[in-house]
């Protein structure tokens, strides 16, 4: 059976096969939304199928995309190219108008992502699955859905993976945990799937003090972590790691944050994960698994991965597939979550601007 890409209209029924789809790439990053861009002919009588918001899947069982965006551009052959994001993203069609707090106490972590969820207009999404159960407290302020829902997780200090399920409505969301110290989901073999590769290790982000700075009022004081830390407004790294590193500080801002405990928490989850280089790959491999169609050849974003040329252990952060070249796919790995990975490459430059146009 050949594979293609259906349509489907804004009620998420299916109006077309679009059998003349070509180009047709994928991109799935861990923790960020997907995307997934292809090409019809520009006569092709099934682009009246393609209107704002309607959408897309590859096969039957593929991840929901919704359309974003139509370009056109003339050359030899008049070529449509259609852009989409992951239906995750109709999470941003909702805003928490004003301040909201909730969570700290008793409350799980399960229960804030209900908190947000239940403020859809539309109940396109619900929680099917939460390996967390971190009570801390969060504050948003005229936040789309989105934002707030992918902010949860950022305090944790461990690595994690929203993982989702659209091929039954309402759509099923999943806060997974995800483990190094489980056996190797994938592996990359230079003589059974590797073709190429190169290597990242960015010291960037390393930092070994942060002062840490949550809400401001309307008299100027803001909120530190010195009346839960020892009157201390900082958190540190250990001697050893200064002693490798030197002493690099850095000022952590986010008005975010009411409660000290949960600032320090944050704070010391962004420590953790800035007191290493990240080390990042990116690998051209052979896709394997549509000719072998077992687990272990399945390359998936949040897959721990061992890398047979060193031992080493990484979790696939990115796939770039193009669905209609089968065994075509483009991996990147990194030791480190990759939110938490630009959030501290970037540390610097987004301070800057908070203190310049605060």
């Amino acid at each position: 059976m050949n594979d293609f890409l259906n349509s489907y209209d804004r009620n998420i029924r299916k109006n077309a096969i679009l059998q003349n789809a070509h180009n047709v790439e994928e991109t799935q990053e861990l923790n960020q939304i997907y995307y997934l861009e292809f090409k019809l002919p520009g006569d092709d009588p099934k682009l009246e199928f393609i209107r704002p918001f309607s959408y897309i899947r590859w096969n039957e069982d593929g991840q929901l995309y919704r359309v974003i965006k139509r370009s056109s551009s003339s050359s030899d052959m008049l070529l449509t190219t259609i852009s989409c994001e992951h239906a995750i993203a109709t999470l941003c069609n909702d805003i928490m108008y004003g301040s909201y707090t909730f969570g700290g106490g008793s409350v799980k972590t399960s229960e804030v992502i209900n908190y947000i969820l239940d403020k859809q207009k539309v109940k396109n999404w619900v929680l099917a699955g939460c390996d967390f159960d971190r009570r801390f407290e969060y504050t948003w302020k005229h936040e789309n859905l989105l934002n707030a829902l992918f902010s949860i997780p950022r305090e944790f200090g461990e690595d994690y993976m929203w993982d989702y399920d659209t091929t039954v409505y309402p759509w099923r969301l999943y806060l997974r945990k995800l483990d190094k110290k489980i056996n190797p989901q994938y592996y990359i073999r230079a003589e059974r799937n590797l073709i190429g590769s190169t290597d990242d290790k960015d010291y960037v982000g390393i930092y070994t003090r942060i002062y840490a700075l949550g809400y401001e009022d309307s008299d100027g004081n803001q909120l530190t972590i010195e009346s839960v830390n020892d009157g201390v407004p900082y958190v540190q790294a250990d001697a050893e790691t200064i002693d490798k590193y030197g002493l690099i500080e850095a000022v952590l801002i986010d008005r975010r944050f009411e409660n000290a405990d949960s600032l320090k928490a944050y704070a010391e989850s962004v420590l953790k994960n800035s007191i290493e280089p990240g080390i990042s790959r990116s690998f051209d491999v052979v896709d394997l698994y549509p000719l072998t169609n077992t687990d272990i050849d399945r390359a998936r974003v949040g897959a721990l991965t061992r890398l047979t040329g060193d031992g080493t252990n990484v979790y696939i952060t990115k796939t770039i597939r193009v669905l209609d070249e089968p065994g075509n796919l483009t991996l990147e790995l990194s030791t480190k979550s990759s939110t938490i990975v630009d959030h501290m490459v970037n540390l610097a430059e987004r301070v800057r601007v908070d203190s310049v146009y605060s």
